[in-house]
């Protein structure tokens, strides 16, 4: 039964590892833009450490497969992951890859000399004492990077992207950090354990770790990274050029117009919108609001976005809405029918009116009239 879980697994970790590879690789074939790129280096490094499972026997015996698919990469994650952010709102200078990529290489050369030339030379104690400092190292690393990349998003990226890449953004760093910055610590603790330090020092943190931590924490993450690899895999896929333009908006930048010109535009939006109501027009049209606002097709677009959550069609609608529920207590249109009032507030089509009214309040406006009459009767 182990045997035959340990064979699926690996064939897991093989085809796993084999599409994020193949997925960044594609980045590279595509000649994506330099932000995609280090997503691309990410998919790659998360590829090769499913591949090292598979192909133990091959990278711990020659320095060639050491090197691409051996044990450490991870270890860039957090430098890659600084400039993939980073780039999405500004060039990553020579110097800042320079500084941020010697940090993890340090670290990475250090392990390859140790453990590829001297592993089998190290005694059981030189051994713990290797394991705990490359644990101890990679959580300060990890760590360093967490707050960085943390600190761009705050300046930089929350008000440079439209809403949905920024929370596309965030979910890809906090699960990726929730994996990061557990590892170490739990390896750690396997080395204190099977060197038997916890049990000669601390006997209760060895009986937590030995019928607890293992499971709820070691285990537990292994089995997460299987899924975190595959949204790794998605996540990249659909940054490819041939599918983020099915998938994605165009622009995920907010348009430096709409940053300089934002009071300007609320102030007419709010006079177009909700004191002239523009929108009791059946004809309008976003060209129509765009001359009488005078912006831009993109600044009007990214700006309901921003701060609506919402596209034109949608607001539009939405005031329309509004409109027929507070024309439906105005004791001046008690004499007009649902579609009279409807109407009145700009829809056109019976159809679009109930289909648009049931979709944003949940009832129809013939179920939403007789509650709020029945309401007023209970009063």
């Amino acid at each position: 039964m182990i045997s035959g879980f340990s064979d699926v697994l690996r064939g897991v970790q093989l085809l796993l590892g084999t599409q994020l590879i193949v997925v960044g690789l594609l980045h590279f074939f595509a000649k994506t833009n330099k932000a995609r790129i280090w997503l691309a280096v990410l998919c790659l490094i998360h590829g090769s450490w499913f591949l090292k499972h598979v192909f133990y026997d091959d990278w711990s015996q020659h320095l060639v497969w050491f090197l691409l698919i051996g044990p450490g990469k991870p270890i860039f994650v957090g430098a890659i992951l600084f400039f993939y952010y980073q780039s999405l709102t500004k060039p990553v200078t020579r110097q800042t890859k320079y500084i941020h990529l010697s940090i993890p290489a340090s670290y990475y050369i250090t392990l390859v000399v140790v453990r590829f030339f001297y592993g089998s030379h190290l005694s059981t104690n030189q051994d713990f004492w290797v394991s705990l400092s490359f644990s101890f190292w990679a959580l300060l690393i990890f760590w360093f990077y967490f707050f960085l990349t943390k600190k761009e998003f705050r300046t930089a990226l929350k008000k440079s992207l439209i809403p949905r890449a920024y929370q596309r953004a965030r979910v890809l760093f906090f699960s990726l950090y929730f994996f990061l910055l557990q590892i170490p610590f739990w390896d750690m603790f396997d080395t204190l354990s099977k060197q038997g330090v916890l049990s000669a020092k601390l006997q209760w943190l060895q009986t937590a770790y030995d019928y607890f931590f293992v499971y709820a924490g070691h285990h537990a993450s292994y089995v997460y990274i299987h899924f975190l690899g595959y949204f790794v895999f998605i996540y990249t896929l659909i940054e490819l050029p041939y599918l983020k333009k099915y998938l994605l908006p165009k622009e995920i930048r907010v348009r430096n117009d709409f940053l300089k010109n934002k009071q300007l535009i609320e102030s007419k939006v709010q006079q177009v919108f909700f004191e002239d109501k523009i929108f009791l027009n059946p004809d309008l049209t976003i060209e129509k609001c765009m001359s009488l606002l005078q912006v831009s097709r993109a600044a009007l677009v990214q700006y309901l976005e921003l701060e609506y959550q919402s596209t034109f069609k949608d607001f539009i609608n939405k005031l329309r809405v509004d409109e027929v529920k507070r024309l439906i207590q105005d004791t001046a249109f008690t004499k007009y029918d649902l579609m009279g009032i409807a109407s009145q507030a700009g829809f056109q089509s019976k159809s679009t009116f109930h289909r648009v009214f049931k979709k944003m309040e949940g009832l129809t406006p013939t179920e939403y009239k007789s509650k709020r009459d029945s309401r007023e009767l209970t009063t």
